[in-house]
């Protein structure tokens, strides 16, 4: 991915575009511009299906996640994700 930070100053990201891969500076010669044109054009849905994809086979699994967890973080997260669902509940009856 490409994402134009300043006038002459170009970032060019990972296919989840969370990663900076480079900077790129647009002077004359060696900039984005003069090396793909100046117009882009967007993505096809064959290039975006392909880049979830890869997105997706490089993600941390939940099993993963689960085996990161310790018994006590996973305690209070549940504890907290209740009281959540308890206040949610609580401010509907409110509501109604």
């Amino acid at each position: 991915m490409l994402r134009k930070v300043t006038k002459s100053l170009w970032e060019i990201l990972d296919e989840s575009g969370t990663e900076l891969l480079e900077e790129v500076e647009n002077n004359g010669d060696n900039g984005p511009i003069a090396e793909w044109g100046l117009w882009y054009r967007n993505p096809s849905e064959k290039s975006i299906d392909e880049a979830k994809k890869v997105v997706a086979s490089n993600a941390v699994g939940l099993d993963d996640v689960k085996l990161m967890e310790s018994p006590g973080r996973k305690k209070r997260r549940d504890e907290a994700f209740k009281a959540q669902q308890k206040q949610a509940s609580q401010m509907k009856k409110r509501a109604n």
